[in-house]
């Protein structure tokens, strides 16, 4: 799966996102690691949605989010996730995870597609799950969050507290 593609390309890290698409198409995802990937104009449309929608965010370092997340009720924040194994590690930046009284509680991962908005593809649903697990592995979905567990999250807050 994906560490054996991986490390065909010479590569000690695959991303969450290349981990799903193999279940959209691997033939793509082999091409895109190859030649780079093509921005099409539905991807360029999805990052401006994307910006609008996580827009505001300020970025912090780990002290103030560690003080943000224990401190308010409610913390939506964006933040890079790292866990190795068997040495290969796994990467992803969920579009936002959802602190409740500290815990991450909700991953939140807005897909832009304008078709079947009606269901959830299989690719999609892994993305998801990959970010649940890697919070979790990290320690961040329990009281007290441990922020380290097996892994890496580099502690950048971007968002709001309410």
């Amino acid at each position: 799966m994906a560490s054996n593609s991986m490390v065909r390309f010479n590569r000690d890290y695959v991303t969450v996102s290349e981990i799903a698409q193999q279940l959209f198409c691997e033939y793509k995802l082999h091409m895109s690691i190859i030649e780079g990937r093509i921005q099409t104009p539905a991807m360029e449309l999805g990052i401006i949605i994307h910006d609008e929608v996580f827009r505001g965010g300020r970025r912090v370092n780990e002290e103030e989010f560690m003080k943000a997340v224990k401190n308010n009720e409610l913390v939506v924040a964006t933040l890079p996730l790292m866990i190795n194994i068997d040495g290969i590690s796994i990467i992803g930046i969920p579009d936002a995870i959802v602190f409740m009284r500290g815990v991450a509680k909700a991953v939140i991962e807005l897909k832009t597609s304008n078709r079947w908005l009606d269901r959830l593809f299989d690719s999609e649903y892994v993305q998801a799950q990959l970010y649940a697990y890697l919070i979790n592995k990290l320690g961040l979905g329990v009281n007290p969050p441990r922020y380290g567990g097996e892994g890496k999250a580099r502690r950048e807050y971007y968002g709001e507290t309410t």
